[in-house]
């Protein structure tokens, strides 16, 4: 074989090797978006998946059970992924309650609470509840700006709830319907992904809340 063919073919594996290598970045940069209208799939969520937090072992607390799938009246998923890293989640459940019945979840919402401890302080979580200061309605929060997550319930009236669990989802990944969001939601996000250390910090302290959280749980 003469030099100028091995020539010829050494450049010719250094471009192969270079278009792979950019095809690589290319599909590692992309996020891909996957979504999930199966209502059945909802109990499957677990919080060390959803807040990215192995020592989460329970489920999410905010939604309810739903006996009758007649009172959903609308229910997404989606995951966001950026090569194979999860990088983006938001669930979005509305339901319509009989009178009665949301009368009890109203019940559960506002009466739910565990005991926790934390260096030997014993702390009571519950759910707290925000009227229309950071949503547009009033709503039972267990997360707030808490590691990028917020999961809430709306009280958006006429028997209605919507439950959310929202968690780093940009503005055309999301399928809540920005009425349904935080206010604050894409500054916070903004804020919190940008390269200033200072606006980080100062975004991913406001107002954070969790009731998963056992520190803040033992300071009650």
């Amino acid at each position: 074989m003469n030099k100028k063919l091995v020539k010829q073919i050494s450049i010719l594996l250094v471009v192969i090797l270079v278009v792979f290598c950019i095809g690589c970045v290319s599909i590692n940069n992309t996020r891909r978006i996957d979504k999930d209208d199966n209502l059945d799939n909802l109990k499957n969520y677990n919080l060390s998946e959803l807040y990215l937090n192995p020592s989460y072992k329970e489920k999410l607390i905010i939604f309810p059970e739903i006996e009758n799938s007649k009172m959903v009246e609308d229910y997404s998923s989606v995951k966001v992924y950026q090569g194979l890293e999860l990088m983006a989640i938001n669930i979005y459940l509305q339901v319509a309650y009989s009178e009665e019945d949301y009368q009890i979840e109203i019940d559960r919402l506002s009466k739910w609470s565990r005991t926790y401890s934390f260096n030997g302080n014993i702390g009571t979580g519950k759910l707290k509840y925000d009227h229309s200061k950071l949503f547009n309605y009033s709503a039972y929060i267990s997360s707030y700006n808490y590691c990028y997550a917020y999961e809430y319930a709306l009280l958006i009236g006429e028997n209605k709830i919507v439950y959310v669990f929202l968690s780093r989802a940009r503005e055309n990944e999301a399928v809540v319907p920005k009425k349904f969001m935080p206010i604050r939601y894409f500054d916070i996000l903004e804020k919190s992904l940008s390269g200033n250390l200072e606006s980080r910090i100062e975004a991913e302290t406001e107002n954070s809340f969790s009731i998963y959280h056992d520190i803040s749980l033992a300071k009650e």
